[in-house]
C-alpha cells in the first residue's frame, strides 16, 4: 500500500512554470517528476490557468515573496451542509422529488477553455501511457453507463389513450441503466448490461445464453453502483480479456476509460486486480461528452434500439393491423424482450460508429476524420416508415422521431442518479472541496 504524499504548496511563480511546461509537451511525468506532486495537483493547477496567470503577471519578486494559492475564506455554508444535514435515503427521495433535482441542476462553474485543457491534458496523458507501454489501439476500451427509458413512444401517437392508455409518467418510470463497452478499433463489443428493478430475470426465465448476449442485473430504481461495476469488471471484463490472450497466446497490456460519472467507485481497486490492465478516468471537470462513448455511440444503440422496438410490437402479419393487437403486444413486453431488443440493437451499431467515436481522443487533430455516418437519417426513414405501418402512428413525422431518439434528455433521465450514489457525492466532492479549501492541500479526482 502506498504511504500517504507530504503536502506540497508551489509558489505562483512555481505553478505558472507547470503550466508552460504542460503546454510544450502535454505530458505531466515531468511535471509531477519534478515538483513531487500528484497528476490530480496538475489537474488542479490547469483549471486554476487564468487566475495562476494573472497573479504572475501582476506580483512581482516572487523569489523573495512566495505567494500561494489559498482559500483565505472556507465556505462555511457547505460545512454547516456537511456537519448538520444528515437525510435518510427516503427523505433525500422525496426532497428531490419535491423541487424536481437531479443531477443535471448541478452545475459546475468551468470556463470552456479550462475544460478543453483538462480534457487535452487527459487525452495527451493517455496516448503517452499508450506509447510507453506499446498498447494497440484494439486493446483500449471505454466503458460508460446511461439511462434509457425502454418502452416509451413517440409522444405523437393515439392508439394509447382513454382507458387503454398507458400514462406517460409511468412510461418514464419505465427505465433501465444500461452499462456499454466497446474498445477502439469497433472489433470487440463487450455484452450490454441491463440493470432494471424488476426481479432476476434469470430465476424468473427458463433459457440459454443462445437466445441472448445481454447481461441482467437487478437493482432498486434500476441504479448503477459499485458493487455491480466490480462484477462486471471481474466476470466480464477480464474474462473477455484473458479469452482475447489465450486466442493471441500473448499478454498485452489493455487500457479501459471509465466514465468520470464512476468518480465515486473505488477505482483504485479495481486497478489492482489485474496486472496487464490499467484504468484511467477522466477529471472532474472534465465533460462528460467527450468520452468515446457520448461521441456518437450510445446515441446510435438508442435509435437501433427503437427502432428493433418498433419491429417487436408489429404483429407478425401485415394486412389488417388491429390497434388492439398492437397494444397487446406492447403490454406483453417485459424484461426479457427488453435484453432482447438491446442485443439486437448492439448487434447493429456499425463499426464506423464505433472507431470514429474515438478520434477525438486518440487521433491528432491533423488526422481526424470529418466524416459521420449517414446512419442518422437512415434510421430516422426506417422509423418513420414502421410506424406509419402501426395504427394510431400514422401522423408521426421526422421531427417527432427525432425527439423519441432523444427522448431521455427530455425527461432528465438519463443522468439521474439513485439516492445513495447522490449522498456519497455529497460526501465526497462537497465535503471534500471544503477540506481541501481549507488546508490548501491537493484536489481533485483520484486518477488511478
Amino acid at each position: 500500500m502506498a504511504s500517504k504524499r507530504d503536502r506540497i504548496n508551489l509558489t505562483v511563480a512555481e505553478r505558472n512554470e507547470t503550466l508552460m511546461m504542460g503546454e510544450r509537451n502535454k505530458d505531466l511525468e515531468p511535471i509531477m517528476a519534478k515538483y513531487g506532486i500528484s497528476q490530480a495537483k496538475v489537474y488542479r493547477i490547469i483549471t486554476m490557468s487564468e487566475r495562476i496567470k494573472r497573479q504572475f503577471e501582476t506580483c512581482e519578486e516572487f523569489g523573495r515573496f512566495p505567494k500561494r494559492l489559498r482559500r483565505h475564506t472556507a465556505d462555511v455554508d457547505r460545512v454547516v451542509l456537511y456537519w448538520y444535514l444528515r437525510s435518510s435515503s427516503s427523505w433525500l427521495k422525496k426532497f428531490k422529488k419535491r423541487y424536481n433535482i437531479t443531477l443535471t441542476n448541478i452545475k459546475i462553474n468551468v470556463s470552456t477553455a479550462d475544460e478543453i485543457s483538462f480534457w487535452e491534458v487527459y487525452a495527451a496523458c493517455i496516448n503517452s501511457m499508450m506509447q510507453r507501454s506499446n498498447c494497440a489501439l484494439k486493446n483500449v476500451y471505454n466503458v460508460v453507463y446511461t439511462t434509457m427509458m425502454w418502452k416509451v413512444l413517440p409522444e405523437k401517437t393515439s392508439f394509447f389513450n382513454s382507458e387503454e392508455s398507458v400514462e406517460s409518467l409511468k412510461m418514464c418510470e419505465d427505465h433501465v441503466t444500461a452499462l456499454i463497452c466497446a474498445n477502439a478499433t469497433g472489433c470487440h463489443k463487450l455484452p450490454i448490461v441491463i440493470i432494471g428493478s424488476d426481479p432476476d430475470i434469470y430465476n424468473v426465465y427458463s433459457y440459454t445464453t443462445q437466445h441472448f448476449s445481454t447481461i441482467y442485473k437487478s437493482n432498486t430504481n434500476a441504479c448503477m453502483n459499485s458493487t455491480i461495476l466490480k462484477q462486471w469488471y471481474d466476470e466480464i471484463f477480464l474474462e473477455s480479456i484473458k479469452e482475447r490472450q489465450r486466442e493471441n497466446n500473448s499478454e498485452e497490456e489493455y487500457f479501459l476509460l471509465l466514465g468520470n460519472g464512476m468518480l465515486d467507485y473505488n477505482v483504485k481497486e479495481l486497478n489492482h486486480i489485474d496486472k496487464f490492465v490499467t484504468i484511467k478516468i477522466p477529471p472532474f471537470y472534465a465533460s462528460p461528452l467527450r468520452q468515446p462513448m457520448n461521441r456518437g455511440i450510445i446515441t446510435c444503440f438508442k435509435r437501433k434500439y427503437r427502432i428493433e422496438f418498433l419491429e417487436a410490437i408489429r404483429p407478425i402479419s401485415s394486412e389488417g393491423i388491429a390497434k388492439q393487437n398492437v397494444i397487446n403486444l406492447y403490454k406483453d413486453l417485459d424484461m426479457w424482450d427488453c435484453c432482447r431488443i438491446v442485443h439486437d440493437a448492439w448487434l447493429s451499431v456499425d463499426n464506423a460508429t464505433l472507431t470514429y467515436a474515438w478520434e477525438e481522443l486518440l487521433m491528432p487533430k491533423h488526422i481526424q476524420s470529418m466524416k459521420c455516418t449517414k446512419s442518422f437519417d437512415a434510421d430516422i426513414r426506417r422509423a418513420v416508415q414502421l410506424l406509419h405501418k402501426l395504427p394510431g402512428c400514422e401522423e408521426c413525422e421526422e421531427k417527432d422521431v427525432i425527439n423519441w431518439f432523444r427522448i431521455e434528455s427530455k425527461y432528465d433521465t438519463d443522468m439521474k442518479v439513485c439516492d445513495e450514489e447522490v449522498l456519497q457525492k455529497l460526501e465526497n466532492h462537497i465535503l471534500g472541496q471544503v477540506n481541501r479549501d481549507i488546508s490548501g492541500d491537493e484536489v481533485g479526482p483520484s486518477h488511478a
